[in-house]
C-alpha cells in the first residue's frame, strides 16, 4: 500500500510539473507576455517573395533578417515581422522589399518591445524612410505610403538612428505576481488530480494494456506539447507557412482565425517529420501521392506534376486552333523582323515537358489524349508557313534517351544528359549562320557518377532528403570563363531572378542574350563556353531597351512547354510600332 502511494505521488508530481511548465511556457511565448523585440510592417505586396531588414551596428549593417510574404489576393494586407537582434551601438535600419518588381503599400509600422510598443502611422513612415535604390514614385497618401520597386535589389533606408527606440523596447516587463500564484495553485490542483487518478487505476499493477493506452496518449499529445514549447528553427521560405504567432487587434476576428489556423498548421509538433513519413509510406508501399492535387506517381516510381497551370497541358487535351497558330506566327515574324533590322539573329526553342518525353511512365489513370503536342503543332505550322523556325530539341532528346535517363525521376527538370543533348541541337542550328561558334563535343565531356538531393517533385512529397537523384554529372575543361552579377534595370521588364552574364576571353565569338527559365540552368555551363559573352535574363518578357543597349549578335528565346501560350500575347508596344506591317 505504501509503495502504491509513493508511486502515485511521484507520477502525479511529474505529470503536473510537465503540464504546468508547458502552460506557463505557452503563456510566456504569447502576446500577453512579450519576450522578443520585433519590427512589424502592415503592407500590401505585389507577389510572393521575401523581404529583409538590416540593422546598423557600430556603423556596419548586420546580416539581414528575412520575412516571407505574399498573398494570392491583391487586396489582402500582409504583416512583415522581423526579430531585432542584440545591438551594441544601434544605428539606422534598412528595408529591402524583395527581388520582384511591383507596387507596394505600407499602412503602418510597429515596434514591439518587452514592455513597450511604438506605432507609426503612414506620415511617420514616410518621414522616417528614404528611397535609396531601385525605388520610384515614393508617395504619401491618407492611409498608406506607396512606392514601386524597379529592380531586384530595392532599398529603403531610415533617415534617423534606431538607438533611442532600441533601448526603450529592450526595457523588460515583469510577469504579474498573480501569474505565479495561479501557477502554484494550478500545480497543486493538477498534482492532487493526478494523485487521485493514479490511485484509482492502481499504478503498482500496471498491465500491458495500461502501457499501450499510456503510449497512445503520449503519442497523441506529444505534437501539441511540442507546439506549445518548441518552435521550428529551420524555417522554410515557403509563402504559405506562418512562423510568427498572430495577434488579435479586436477588430477582424475572421482574419485572425484564418491567420492562427495557418500559424497552427505551420508549427504543429513534428509537422515536417509526419509530412515526410506520410509521403514516404504512400510512395514506397502504395505507389501513391500524399499530395495528389500537385503530384502524381507514375509507373516504376516516376513522379509527375499534375498542375496544368504551371506545366501546361501535358495530356495534349487542348491543342491550338488554326487562328491561334496564325497569331503566334505573326508575333514571331514581327520579333524576327525587328531583330533582323538591327543585325541580330533571333532564335526560338521550347523545351518539352517530362510527360511528353516519358509518356510510358504516366500512371494508368492519366493518359495523353493525343500524341501531338502544341510544340509539334507549332513546329510543323512554322516549317510550312513561315520564315521563322522553331529549334526542336525533341529528336535529340529521344535519341539520347536510348542511352539512359535524361530527366530526373523525382524532378520536373531534365538532368545534365538531357540538357547537353538540347545544347548540341541549339548550337548546331546557330552554326548555319555563325559557323565560328565553338561547340563542346560529346567526347570532351567526362561523366562522373554522383548523388544529388532529390528534386522539386520529391520535395512536394517531403521525401527529397530520403530519395537522391542518381545521375552522370558531366565534367569538362573550362575555357576560363568568368561570371559577374548583373542587375541593371531595363524599363518595366519583369525579372523573375537576378540576371547575370558569362564572359569569355575569346572575343571573336558571337555575343548572345538569352531569355531563359529554370530549364536552362543545366544547359548554362555548356552554353557559356560557346560564346564571347552571354547575358542570361530569367524572364518571358522581351525588352527593346535591353537589346539596343547590349547589341548582341544573337537572341535566344527559350521557354518550357508550360509557357508556350505566352507566344499568343502581343509583342511589347515599342517593338510593334517599330516594325512595318507586311515587311
Amino acid at each position: 500500500m505504501k509503495r502504491e502511494k509513493v508511486i502515485s505521488i511521484i507520477l502525479s508530481l511529474i505529470c503536473s510539473g510537465i503540464l504546468t511548465y508547458s502552460l506557463f511556457s505557452y503563456f510566456s511565448a504569447s502576446d500577453y507576455y512579450p519576450n522578443e523585440v520585433k519590427v512589424e510592417f502592415d503592407v500590401l505586396v505585389p507577389d510572393y517573395d521575401k523581404a529583409e531588414l538590416f540593422f546598423e551596428n557600430n556603423k556596419k549593417f548586420s546580416e539581414g533578417y528575412k520575412s516571407v510574404y505574399g498573398s494570392s489576393h491583391q487586396e489582402d494586407h500582409y504583416k512583415l515581422s522581423f526579430d531585432v537582434p542584440e545591438l551594441f551601438n544601434p544605428g539606422r535600419i534598412r528595408l529591402d522589399p524583395g527581388s520582384k518588381r511591383g507596387k507596394w503599400k505600407i499602412y503602418s509600422m510597429k515596434l514591439t518591445g518587452l514592455h513597450h510598443s511604438v506605432d507609426f502611422n503612414p506620415a511617420y513612415v514616410y518621414l522616417i524612410f528614404n528611397p535609396e535604390k531601385h525605388i520610384k514614385n515614393y508617395e504619401l497618401h491618407e492611409d498608406h505610403v506607396s512606392f514601386e520597386t524597379t529592380d531586384n535589389d530595392p532599398i529603403l533606408l531610415s533617415r534617423y538612428p534606431f538607438g533611442p527606440w532600441y533601448h526603450t523596447l529592450h526595457t523588460p516587463g515583469h510577469v504579474p505576481t498573480g501569474v505565479y500564484i495561479l501557477a502554484i495553485f494550478g500545480f497543486i490542483f493538477l498534482a492532487f488530480t493526478f494523485f487521485v487518478l493514479f490511485r484509482r487505476i492502481n499504478v503498482a499493477q500496471f498491465s500491458y494494456q495500461h502501457i499501450v493506452v499510456t503510449g497512445f496518449l503520449v503519442i497523441l499529445f506529444l505534437p501539441a506539447l511540442k507546439f506549445m514549447i518548441i518552435r521550428e528553427k529551420d524555417k522554410s521560405t515557403a509563402a504559405n507557412l506562418v512562423y510568427d504567432k498572430p495577434s488579435y487587434d479586436g477588430k477582424n476576428l475572421k482574419k485572425y482565425i484564418k491567420q492562427y489556423a495557418q500559424f497552427f498548421e505551420t508549427n504543429f509538433g513534428f509537422r515536417k517529420e509526419l509530412f515526410m513519413l506520410n509521403g514516404y509510406y504512400k510512395y514506397k508501399l502504395f505507389n501513391s501521392s500524399s499530395r495528389p492535387e500537385k503530384v502524381t506517381i507514375g509507373k516504376n516510381g516516376w513522379v509527375f506534376y499534375t498542375d496544368s497551370i504551371v506545366w501546361g497541358d501535358y495530356q495534349n487535351k487542348v491543342l491550338y486552333t488554326e487562328a491561334e497558330l496564325v497569331q503566334i506566327k505573326n508575333n514571331l515574324e514581327e520579333l524576327h523582323t525587328w531583330h533582323k533590322n538591327r543585325g541580330i539573329d533571333f532564335y526560338l526553342t521550347v523545351f518539352p515537358n517530362k510527360a511528353n518525353v516519358y509518356p510510358e511512365y504516366l500512371p494508368y489513370n492519366i493518359s495523353q489524349k493525343s500524341s501531338t503536342s502544341k510544340i509539334d503543332q507549332l513546329r510543323d505550322f512554322l516549317s510550312k508557313n513561315s520564315f521563322v523556325q522553331l529549334i526542336d530539341v525533341m529528336p535529340a532528346l529521344q535519341e539520347r534517351k536510348k542511352r539512359g535517363e535524361i530527366y530526373f525521376k523525382g524532378d520536373t527538370h531534365w538532368n545534365h544528359e538531357g540538357a547537353f543533348a538540347a545544347y548540341e541541337t541549339i548550337i548546331d542550328s546557330m552554326r548555319y549562320l555563325h559557323p565560328g561558334i565553338f561547340k563542346i563535343k560529346d567526347s570532351d565531356v567526362r561523366r562522373i557518377y554522383s548523388f544529388t538531393d532529390g528534386g522539386d517533385l520529391y520535395a512536394q512529397l517531403g521525401i527529397d532528403k530520403i530519395y537522391k537523384n542518381e545521375e552522370f554529372r558531366p565534367s569538362y575543361d573550362s575555357l576560363q570563363k568568368s561570371f559577374t552579377d548583373y542587375t541593371r534595370e531595363y524599363g518595366s521588364q519583369h525579372i523573375i531572378m537576378p540576371s547575370f552574364r558569362a564572359i569569355q576571353k575569346n572575343k571573336s565569338l558571337p555575343k548572345v542574350v538569352v531569355y531563359r527559365d529554370s530549364f536552362f540552368g543545366f544547359m548554362q555551363p555548356y552554353f557559356s563556353e560557346s560564346f564571347s559573352e552571354v547575358l542570361y535574363v530569367w524572364s518571358t518578357e522581351l525588352s527593346k531597351e535591353a537589346i539596343e543597349s547590349e547589341k548582341p549578335n544573337i537572341v535566344l528565346y527559350a521557354m518550357i512547354a508550360g509557357n508556350i501560350d505566352r507566344l499568343l500575347m502581343e509583342n511589347p508596344e515599342e517593338i510593334r510600332k517599330s516594325v512595318v506591317p507586311n515587311q
